[in-house]
């Protein structure tokens, strides 16, 4: 198939994932995916060829990149758009030369990179769309009651601080409960030893391929086994886990501050455990 790329006004760029590790598909009965190499880029192409694919629609086929692959999913503008030219938020001092947003752009790409590398480390992330899981490229009905928290998901997994990804993912606690998050938490927090996340698999040549979502299985797991070690209940565990977001978000008092020391590792510890429970509350919602 002979697709013209110069007809794109954005890009999808898959941060974590490689060359070898996707490739283009069809989402949705209504979007050529198209891998454009080198590198871990696609553009969506409308498949009835009429016109280039809105920004709206390559937000949404973004988000749903970012949430099964949990990745730094972004958009970006082509070279030839316009919004390429102007930073998202202008630096105080101009970088020098005559196009201040390429190099605006070509930087974020490199902060979410490192984001998307310091989450997975020295592996690249295997595109889940296979002819196994081609269910998965159904965004429309899989997503359809999910919009918003899937848009918050894919928000917070483009944070490279974690207490900020922790926000990001309690965020769609509380739209799951539309309340605090304590009560999502604890209606789900059993399930999350048996609770099919599905595979999404970190390959790296030389190495056994490791599933990510089990990786993060077991972590929670274990984390969640020390809390009840340490006599909490499911609610108890639910308001340790609201105290820090509230520790993370509030500045009237008892404010998380530091991005190091023994809160920032129990955040760090907790936060496989909201991540999950966040995705639970994106699949069922």
């Amino acid at each position: 198939m002979q697709i013209p790329w110069s007809e794109l006004d954005w890009f999808i760029d898959c941060l974590g994932m490689s060359d070898g590790s996707m490739w283009s598909f069809d989402a949705d009965g209504r979007w050529f995916m198209k891998h454009g190499t080198p590198g871990a880029t696609l553009g969506a192409f409308p498949i009835n060829g009429v016109g280039p694919t809105s920004l709206e629609d390559v937000l949404f086929l973004a988000n749903c990149l970012a949430f099964d692959h949990d990745l730094p999913i972004v958009v970006t503008p082509a070279r030839d758009n316009p919004a390429r030219q102007r930073p998202l938020v202008a630096p105080i001092v101009q970088e020098p030369g005559d196009e201040p947003g390429q190099w605006y752009w070509t930087e974020f790409a490199q902060a979410m990179g490192m984001a998307a590398e310091m989450r997975i480390g020295a592996g690249a992330v295997q595109l889940r769309y296979d002819d196994d899981h081609s269910g998965l490229t159904r965004f429309s009905t899989r997503f359809a009651n999910a919009l918003e928290p899937l848009g918050l998901y894919a928000m917070g997994a483009r944070q490279v601080d974690p207490l900020g990804e922790y926000l990001g993912h309690w965020r769609v606690l509380e739209w799951g409960d539309q309340q605090n998050g304590k009560t999502t938490v604890t209606q789900h927090l059993d399930e999350l030893g048996t609770y099919d996340f599905g595979e999404c698999l970190v390959v790296d040549p030389g190495q056994d391929d490791v599933d990510m979502f089990e990786t993060l299985r077991s972590r929670a797991v274990g984390r969640l086994a020390a809390l009840r070690s340490a006599g909490k209940s499911s609610p108890e565990i639910a308001s340790h886990l609201c105290q820090n977001r509230n520790a993370i978000a509030h500045g009237r008092s008892n404010a998380l501050l530091h991005d190091f020391g023994s809160s920032m590792e129990g955040v760090g510890a907790d936060l496989a455990i909201v991540k999950l429970l966040a995705r639970m509350v994106v699949e069922r919602a």
